[in-house]
C-alpha cells in the first residue's frame, strides 16, 4: 500500500501539515485505512529513540507520521475537504432530479389525458360491477393494467388503449417526452438521500469542534501546521453551501410529497422508487404497444397498396389470403375484456359500444378505486 505514494515519508508528513494538493483523495483514503493504531502502538512509536534505519519500512512510516499532531483528525478532515464539492454536487443532483420529475408528472397535460383514457375505458369495462362507480384509480394500478388480458388472443388492454389513442388523440402518444426525469427519479432513495445529508452535516459539526480545539490550544501546534488557516475559511464556505443544499433537498421532498398526494397516494408511505417506477413501467409498455400497433398499420397499408396495384387480382392462394383485410383490424376495433367486447365502428369514433357479452368477472376487472 505504501508503494502508491511517490513521495518520501517526510514529504507526506509535510503535506498533511500544510494541507497542500500533493495528496490525492485516494492517498488520503489509504492513510485513513492505515490508521488509527491502538494507544499502545502509538506510544511505542512515539517513545522509540533508536536509529530510524533499524526500523522496517512500515515502522519508519508510522514513526514519521505519528509526529503530526492530531494525525487521524487531520486525515479525516483533509479527505472531507477534498470530497466536499463532489458530495454536495451529488446531493444537489439527486434533489434536482426528484424535483424535476415530480413537477413534470404533476404538470404533464399529455399524461393527464392518457389517464383520462384509462379511466374512461376502465369505467366502461367495469360497468355493472362493484367498481362501476369508482372515482378513479391509483398509479400503482398501471402495472396491473399492463397485464390485463382480453378475450382475444394476443390482445391486451394496453393494445386497445393504444389503438384508441392513435385514432383519436395521437398528440399524446409520446407523452413520456414530457417526463424525461422519471426513470432517474425512480432510482432515488429518500433514506439514502437523508443519510448522506446527515453525514455531511455531521462532518461539518465535527470540523467546527476541531477548529475550536485549535483556537483554544495554539501552543500545541507548530507554525508550519496550517490546519486552522486552511480549514476555518473552508468551514464558513461549507456551511453556506450546505445550507443551500439542505434547502434544495427539503424543497425536492416537498415537491415529491405534493405529487404523491395529487395522485391520491399516501406521502408518508410512498417512495420515489415505487411511485415513479409504476409510470416508467407503463410508459415502456405503452411505447412497445404503440410500436407494434404502427407496424400492423403499415403492413395493412402495404397490403392495400399491393392489392390496388394488382387491381384486386392475386393468383397465389397464399397471397390472396395475405391480401384479404382482417376485419378486426380494418373494419372495426373489437376488444374483449372480462368476457365483454367493446367495438368502434371506425378509427375516429370515441364512444365505446358494449357487445351482448356477459358482465366482467370480479377476478379480472380494471383496477379502479372508489377512493
Amino acid at each position: 500500500m505504501l508503494s502508491q505514494f511517490k513521495m518520501s515519508f517526510a514529504e507526506i508528513k509535510q503535506s498533511l501539515l500544510e494541507f497542500d494538493n500533493s495528496l490525492t483523495s485516494e492517498h488520503l483514503m489509504s492513510l485513513k485505512y492505515m490508521f488509527p493504531l491502538s494507544d499502545q502502538e502509538k506510544k511505542a512509536f512515539k517513545e522509540y529513540e533508536g536509529p530510524i534505519e533499524d526500523l522496517a519500512t512500515p515502522e519508519q512510516f508510522y514513526k514519521e507520521l505519528l509526529s503530526v499532531p492530531r494525525l487521524e483528525q487531520k486525515i479525516n478532515f483533509f479527505l472531507f475537504k477534498k470530497q466536499f464539492e463532489e458530495h454536495i454536487e451529488a446531493l444537489n443532483q439527486t434533489a434536482s432530479i426528484l424535483s424535476l420529475a415530480s413537477n413534470e408528472l404533476q404538470n404533464s397535460a399529455q399524461f393527464a389525458k392518457l389517464l383520462k383514457w384509462i379511466y374512461t375505458i376502465g369505467s366502461y369495462l367495469n360497468r355493472d360491477t362493484r367498481l362501476s362507480e369508482a372515482a378513479g384509480f391509483s398509479l400503482e394500478s398501471l402495472p396491473k393494467i399492463i397485464e390485463t388480458k382480453t378475450g382475444q388472443a394476443n390482445v391486451t388492454f394496453i393494445d386497445f388503449l393504444v389503438s384508441k389513442v392513435v385514432a383519436s388523440t395521437p398528440e399524446i402518444v409520446h407523452f413520456e417526452e414530457e417526463l424525461p426525469n422519471l426513470d432517474l427519479a425512480s432510482k432515488v432513495s429518500l433514506e439514502t438521500l437523508g443519510n448522506h445529508k446527515k453525514e455531511t452535516e455531521n462532518e461539518i459539526n465535527e470540523l467546527r469542534k476541531e477548529i475550536f480545539i485549535y483556537e483554544q490550544s495554539p501552543l500545541l501546534f507548530s507554525k508550519e501546521d496550517r490546519f486552522l488557516a486552511i480549514m476555518k475559511p473552508f468551514l464558513s464556505s461549507a456551511e453556506a453551501t450546505f445550507d443551500l443544499t439542505a434547502t434544495a433537498i427539503a424543497n425536492s421532498i416537498s415537491s415529491f410529497n405534493r405529487v404523491v398526494e395529487y395522485f391520491g397516494d399516501d406521502s408518508k408511505t410512498t417512495t420515489p422508487a415505487s411511485f415513479f417506477q409504476n409510470v416508467v413501467l407503463f410508459a415502456n409498455a405503452f411505447r412497445r404497444a404503440h410500436h407494434n400497433h404502427m407496424d400492423k398499420l403499415k403492413k395493412i397499408e402495404r397490403l392495400r397498396e399491393l392489392k390496388n396495384a394488382t387491381n384486386g387480382k392475386v393468383e397465389s392462394p397464399l397471397a390472396q389470403k395475405a391480401l384479404t383485410p382482417n376485419p378486426k383490424l380494418l373494419r372495426r376495433h373489437t376488444i374483449v375484456i372480462d368476457k365483454r367486447a367493446y367495438h368502434s365502428d371506425n378509427e375516429n369514433e370515441e364512444n365505446l359500444q358494449p357487445s351482448p357479452f356477459p358482465s366482467p368477472s370480479p377476478s379480472n376487472q380494471i383496477p379502479l378505486t372508489n377512493q
